[in-house]
């Protein structure tokens, strides 16, 4: 039996013939037109497709004339109807990238972070730029890995993970962004009768695309903190899902931060994982932050 299909339903098949392969079994006049400049017979064709063993009919447009008024006047329909889909495309990703950063805990100072805006000093240029390959190659799907930012306060370690976050949500890649405990209180807050169930919000950060803690050992943490970070690193750990970590420390320093009660299995566990998925990025230099002039 032959199905004939309307507009809306024609875009939706030719989707799914690009995805499984459907075959066009023949083309027929359908309807003879005449060209409304030069009175040239044109014809109408209809297209019929066979997909899983049925047929389908799609009513194709009549023929274009070949006379220099019906030229003229195709180049007019053709480039409106470029930029109306230009425009929706342009909406469709603001649209997109809009929710993206609504998901991603990012901040105003977070989004107006950019490789371009980083001040560049002989002794960070080769952080910068070991940071912007790793954005390009993550984007561009080359790379999959984690990445350790190490670096003395104020030298540049929440720019450079930000400008990484911006370029993949502007490439429509979620991102996560946040200290442990802002993280983290998302989770305590779910304890409260309208929040979000705990189970989600791990389940969030353990699949996300891309999760950066920023500034990890800063605050020292509870062991509920701990055991809940441990529960994040490890998920994306079997499941080789990057995380970028920013930190003031080394490991054996940032081992003394994370063992909280002497808690040294769980901390140990979480920083042998995270060095096994990370390459390092050191940034070198002085506080910017405290550089006024």
């Amino acid at each position: 039996m032959k199905v004939v299909l309307k507009s809306k339903e024609v875009i939706n098949l030719k989707k799914k013939i690009r995805k499984e392969g459907g075959n066009m079994v023949q083309t027929t006049t359908l309807n003879k037109v005449n060209c409304k400049f030069c009175g040239k017979e044109l014809q109408q064709k209809e297209l019929l497709f066979q997909l899983n063993n049925r047929l389908f009919s799609i009513e194709g447009q009549a023929e274009r004339c070949d006379c220099e008024e019906s030229k003229i006047y195709w180049e007019e329909i053709d480039y409106e109807k470029k930029q109306k889909e230009i425009k929706t495309e342009i909406q469709r990703k603001n649209d997109v990238i809009n929710k993206l950063y609504n998901n991603s805990k990012m901040n105003i100072r977070l989004k107006s972070y950019s490789f371009n805006n980083y001040k560049v000093t002989s002794e960070n240029k080769k952080a910068l730029n070991k940071a912007k390959e790793y954005a390009e190659n993550y984007i561009k799907k080359i790379e999959k890995g984690s990445l350790f930012i190490t670096g003395g306060v104020g030298t540049g370690k929440t720019h450079l993970a930000a400008s990484i976050a911006n370029e993949l949500i502007k490439n429509e890649i979620p991102v996560v962004f946040g200290t442990l405990i802002n993280l983290l209180n998302d989770i305590k807050d779910s304890y409260s009768s309208d929040g979000e169930k705990e189970g989600y919000i791990i389940e969030k950060y353990s699949k996300v695309n891309m999760l950066i803690i920023d500034d990890l050992g800063k605050e020292r943490p509870s062991e509920w903190t701990l055991e809940k970070l441990f529960t994040i690193i490890n998920n994306r750990y079997e499941n080789n899902l990057p995380v970028i970590i920013t930190t003031n420390y080394n490991r054996d320093k940032l081992r003394e931060r994370l063992a909280n009660n002497k808690n040294y299995e769980i901390a140990d566990s979480i920083i042998s994982r995270l060095y096994e998925m990370c390459k390092g990025i050191a940034i070198y230099g002085n506080d910017k932050r405290k550089e006024l002039v």
